[in-house]
């Protein structure tokens, strides 16, 4: 059914988050009561009111809506979005003047900021329909466009995000701070996703660190997620076993007769060995983190070599039958510890998801879920749970998930299924827009857009590479680096191969290869902004990433300072890669080396500037007598702006160093204090060897 005007103002959130404390305009206690704590904030009548602007908006969005897919992509919320934020910046510039603590600039601000939250949720709201339509990576950042940031009031907006995390020990700091940082996130309210998370899991101690507070999500290396995970293979029984049943073990001869991909014939599997047969369309696949207890090998060799448990065999059997499927493959019973034979097998994992036409994703935290009474606001714990549970946040599930996204469905308690497109169908429908909306940037979790095919010729369909590519569920270097920034294999490596997968390279385990094959491609530049390790000691290598994740584990030297996870960098201008290096256009600030030569000209001597500019000298430069500091571009709008790396609390700028100013080297990321005013930069392009 399509959406009235007045559900779109009830799925939106009564009271819109505050606005940052800090950012919050003076004013005089003598003319206004101002807010001194969050919870004072709601007693502006601003904060209730609901505008004419935003019931016509509400009426606009459901008018498209009644049109239908055909016309959803035509509502546009962004520019008069993107005017409001401008016009509350100018606001919050005017009231930051010395001596203007005038209570009405805090109302103003207040209605504005109420105005802005509205518009913009409704905005991803209408842009989440069309996206249920049909997903393709070529308009995945449209519903950003004419969307702008104040990237103060974000950051704070995110610090304050990051408080409440320890509200919840059970909730792990890496995978809130993918949540929080998320595109999607614009708004800043993840108060919901809060009440539904702590509703479950609100009493249990943390899941990612032993003591009594969770990892702070600084890094991968302070979550224990990822490592020291030792869970017993085959500890997992179904929720009908006593845990005493017998395992299976795999029928060789069943298993090499079958010449490719091979998933369990259900039919002949019996009470004692697994039978194989071809993987076919109308094969069940399974995607589950290893360290739940459901991995293993399928033979007895080695200390993988487990055998599979029966009830978890009926259990798989059961819902293949239901969704109609003939076998089901999953990696414990179908990839064996013969070495020749398991490279075989995990080599074929990406074709037997794509092949699959059903995959059932399995998960300890959302098999917790009751959803025997199928409600809305059982779904919606269901979403709040999946965006940051084991399963959503490793690397490997991540890729079985773009693979199989045209059909996933979730495990919930007592092995009910749920349709997640259904799910998110429902709740986009009937629930809370402040969380609906955050699915914008799941689009792996959703099926893609039907490839626009036509006949030029009578029998001669046509499509073209990028429609296959988005069908087959691959994507740009750039987005795979993004989407797999705060996702990792337990295995050091996998995600190198994980990432060469996700382009549609081939596997591999050496980054200066898989770069060597993107020569004569264009990358956005925003996307190389981060702290993951870069590739050393090959010409024109210098810029690109060795691994899409930074160092998850830290030397014998010492700790992991901050990380800075990669984005995808939309609206960042690209650069060419070629096989002298990056030839791309930055916002650049040039200077001599303080320790090699006299400061800069532009520069004066004692300022905090060349303080700055020293600091960067010690940590980066080294031998190089000349520094380079770069800002990606944007690709709209006035080019001198930068476009702003979110994750920080200063400006995160690219730090290069030269021998003859001329051909550059990549030497890091460094945060600019957001008290020290910044070099005037200016535009060049630049070749990063």
């Amino acid at each position: 059914m399509p959406a009235t005007a007045p559900d779109i103002l009830s799925a939106l959130p009564y009271n819109p988050e505050s606005l940052p404390k800090n950012q919050q305009p003076k004013a005089d206690f003598k003319t206004c009561e101002s807010p001194k704590h969050v919870s004072e904030w709601y007693r502006f009548r601003v904060v209730h009111h609901v505008s004419d602007y935003i019931l016509r908006v509400a009426l606009h969005a459901a008018v498209f809506d009644l049109a239908g897919e055909s016309e959803r992509h035509a509502f546009d919320g962004g520019p008069v979005t993107d005017s409001i934020l401008a016009a509350l910046s100018l606001c919050l510039e005017i009231s930051a003047e010395e001596g203007m603590h005038d209570a009405k600039w805090l109302i103003v601000c207040a209605y504005l900021w109420t105005l802005w939250q509205r518009s913009l949720m409704i905005h991803f709201w209408t842009n989440m329909a069309s996206q249920l339509d049909g997903f393709t990576y070529e308009n995945a950042s449209s519903y950003r466009k004419g969307v702008s940031i104040v990237p103060d009031i974000l950051r704070w907006g995110q610090k304050q995000n990051m408080e409440r995390l320890r509200r919840i020990p059970y909730l792990c700091g890496w995978a809130f701070r993918s949540l929080h940082n998320d595109r999607a996130n614009i708004a800043m309210d993840l108060r919901y996703f809060h009440r539904l998370y702590y509703r479950h899991f609100g009493k249990r101690p943390p899941i990612c660190n032993p003591g009594p507070e969770q990892c702070d999500g600084s890094s991968s290396h302070h979550c224990k997620r990822f490592k020291n995970t030792e869970t017993r293979n085959q500890s997992m029984h179904d929720y009908r076993c006593r845990k005493r049943c017998p395992k299976l073990f795999w029928d060789r001869e069943s298993f090499v007769s079958v010449p490719e991909a091979k998933a369990i014939d259900i039919a002949k599997t019996d009470s004692k060995n697994l039978h194989y047969t071809l993987v076919k369309e109308d094969t069940l696949t399974v995607s589950h983190v290893w360290s739940h207890g459901q991995g293993g090998r399928p033979d007895n060799v080695g200390l993988e070599g487990t055998g599979f448990n029966l009830c978890l065999h009926r259990r798989y059997t059961a819902i293949a039958k239901s969704l109609g499927c003939g076998s089901y493959w999953m990696d414990t019973p179908c990839i064996p510890s013969e070495k020749e034979l398991r490279w075989e097998c995990i080599a074929q994992i990406t074709s037997i998801f794509a092949t699959s036409s059903k995959t059932v994703i399995c998960d300890r935290d959302i098999m917790d879920i009751d959803v025997s009474n199928p409600t809305i606001n059982a779904y919606e714990s269901v979403l709040a749970t999946l965006l940051v549970c084991d399963w959503g946040i490793r690397a490997w599930t991540l890729l079985e998930a773009m693979r199989a996204r045209s059909g996933l469905f979730v495990l919930c308690r007592h092995n009910r299924l749920l349709d997640l497109q259904e799910v998110l169908r429902a709740v986009h429908s009937s629930g809370r827009m402040d969380l609906s909306s955050l699915y914008l940037t799941r689009d792996y979790l959703q099926p893609p857009m039907a490839i626009a095919d036509f006949e030029l010729f009578p029998g001669k369909i046509i499509t073209s590479n990028i429609e296959r590519e988005i069908q087959e569920g691959f994507v740009d270097v750039g987005t795979a680096a993004a989407l797999l920034s705060h996702r990792h294999a337990t295995r050091d490596g996998d995600d190198l191969i994980i990432w060469s997968l996700l382009i549609g390279d081939m596997e591999t385990s050496s980054p200066v290869a898989m770069w060597q094959r993107q020569v004569g491609k264009r990358i956005r530049t925003g996307c190389l902004i981060s702290s993951a390790r870069r590739i050393q000691g090959h010409q024109g290598l210098s810029w690109a990433p060795f691994s899409p994740t930074a160092r998850q584990r830290s030397d014998d030297k010492g700790t992991v300072s901050r990380v800075y996870p990669a984005y995808a960098g939309q609206e960042t201008s690209d650069g060419l890669i070629t096989t002298g290096g990056l030839r791309a256009k930055w916002l650049t600030f040039e200077f001599l080396n303080p320790k090699r030569a006299i400061l800069d000209k532009r520069v004066t001597q004692g300022s905090t500037v060349s303080k700055q500019c020293i600091e960067i000298a010690t940590r980066y430069l080294g031998r190089y007598k000349w520094g380079l500091l770069l800002q990606a571009m944007p690709t709209r709008g006035p080019r001198s702006v930068p476009v702003a790396y979110s994750d920080s609390i200063g400006q995160l700028i690219v730090v290069c160093g030269s021998m003859n100013n001329a051909v550059w080297e990549w030497r890091g990321v460094y945060e600019w204090d957001l008290d020290i005013a910044l070099p005037e930069f200016r535009i060049a392009e630049i070749l990063i060897a």
